[in-house]
């Protein structure tokens, strides 16, 4: 079992391996998470989300919104593999973000896809400064989680997050960090925006 404390370029997240069950149901736990909440992944690279994701069409639409602080949320259907239910919970969806971390966890783990979620308790504000995350770490997971940063700086703003219905057609869930230049590329590919 082996949690990460990270450094994002929006808030400070909290995750592990995406195959280690017990450390992403104790993060749940302490966040007082419900457990059927899907988690998000976290890859440092397009390689490695094609490994998970199978995008027909309009591959180079999609991919190019990584250049920006965004979580997409594809489709069940598109994964190449089943994806584990205490990360997807009750969703029909996964999460996925790129951040380039595979230089500080490639020592660590074998696993380089880990699950991240945003580090507070659940109704109160991300972290967004270090010191507040090491005393995170101190008082709910006595600093046995892994201080990891990934070499960015939190922007405060949380990622937008953009859920794909199908390969032209692109719901916002959550407007974040750079989400006029997410609209401008999307309407650039004549993706639809509901």
């Amino acid at each position: 079992m082996k949690i990460y404390i990270h450094s994002t370029d929006t808030v400070w997240g909290v995750g592990a391996s995406y195959l280690d069950e017990e450390s992403i149901l104790l993060i749940k736990n302490i966040k007082s998470n419900n457990l059927k909440k899907p988690m998000s992944l976290l890859c440092d690279n397009l390689n490695q989300l094609e490994s998970l994701i199978n995008i027909p069409k309009n591959k180079e639409a999609i991919l190019s919104l990584y250049s920006h602080a965004v979580t997409i949320l594809f489709p069940l259907k598109w994964c190449r593999k089943k994806m584990p239910s205490y990360i997807i919970g009750n969703s029909k969806y996964v999460g996925i973000r790129i951040i380039k971390f595979l230089d500080v966890l490639k020592t660590k783990t074998s696993d380089l896809i880990i699950t991240t979620t945003s580090l507070n308790l659940q109704n109160e504000p991300p972290i967004t400064e270090l010191n507040e995350a090491v005393r995170f770490n101190q008082k709910y997971f006595e600093n046995t989680a892994e201080m990891l940063n990934l070499g960015v700086q939190a922007s405060s703003q949380p990622s937008t997050i953009i859920q794909i219905e199908d390969s032209f057609n692109i719901k916002i869930i959550r407007e974040g960090v750079a989400l006029d230049e997410i609209k401008a590329k999307l309407k650039l590919f004549s993706t639809n925006i509901l």
